[in-house]
Order: structure tokens, then sequence, then C-alpha cells
């Protein structure tokens, strides 16, 4: 019997660590649109930037609460100067808990980590398959 090659078995693990990554954005998805469907929307503003807090936001709902969060987004805020605050900006929020539901109306923050969990889930796709078929072994020689 012979024992399978390291290439295959790491193609299955990268083929594993695919289903794990697209079940997670599937999940996120999910989620996200539940949202999306119950959120209100709110005219805001960007008052304050913090290096490694980003951008804290104040906006009124719509029963009159004033309400200042910090956006939570894991990815980069390279658009952003302090020299343009307050900057304006749209919020959704669900009614029932504006401060700990708020988000900047952005792609990037409504979509981000959805878009990243898939680009991963393929990168792991295309290694895996390239393990499990041998192709990586291939292209060393």
């Amino acid at each position: 019997m012979a024992w399978p090659r390291a290439t295959h078995v790491a193609g299955v693990y990268f083929i594993m660590w695919a289903i794990v990554f697209l079940s997670l954005m599937a999940v996120r998805s999910v989620d996200r649109l539940a949202f999306l469907r119950e959120a209100s929307r709110a005219d805001g503003a960007i008052v304050a930037w913090l290096p490694r807090s980003g951008p804290q936001v104040a906006f009124v709902t719509a029963s009159g609460q004033a309400v200042s969060f910090f956006e939570r987004d894991d990815l980069p805020w390279l658009w952003w100067r302090e020299e343009r605050l307050p900057a304006p900006v749209h919020v959704l929020y669900l009614a029932a808990n504006p401060a700990g539901t708020a988000v900047i109306d952005t792609f990037q923050t409504v979509w981000g980590r959805e878009v990243r969990d898939v680009l991963i889930g393929v990168g792991f796709v295309v290694l895996g398959v390239l393990g499990v078929t041998g192709r990586i072994e291939r292209w060393r020689r």
C-alpha cells in the first residue's frame, strides 16, 4: 500500500478550509441580508477619527435618539482624512438597538467581510484542487 503524497494530503486540508470559509460567508450573508431588510437609514457624520479605533460616527434615529458609535469594520479606511471632518455619511441600524447594530452604509462596511471570506475560500479551493491532482508537484520539476 502506497502512502498518499504530501501534496495530496495538503490539498484535502485546503479544500476543508475552503468549505469552512465559504460556509462562514454563507452564514454571514444570510445574517447581513436579514439586517438589510429590517434596517432603518439615517444621515450621520464622522465626528472623530482615532487611529486604532477607526471613525466615530454620530447620528439621530427616527425616534430622536442621539447615537454615537465607532465603526467596527476590520478593513482599512484609507480614503478618510482628518481634515475632512465632520464628513457626512449614511448609517444603517436596527431600531431596537441602534448603538449596537449601526454601520456606515458603504459596500466595504456592509459586505467587506463576506467578500474577504469568498476570496480566501476560492483561493483554498484552487490550492486544494492543485494539491489533490498533483499539479503542484509537476510545477516544481
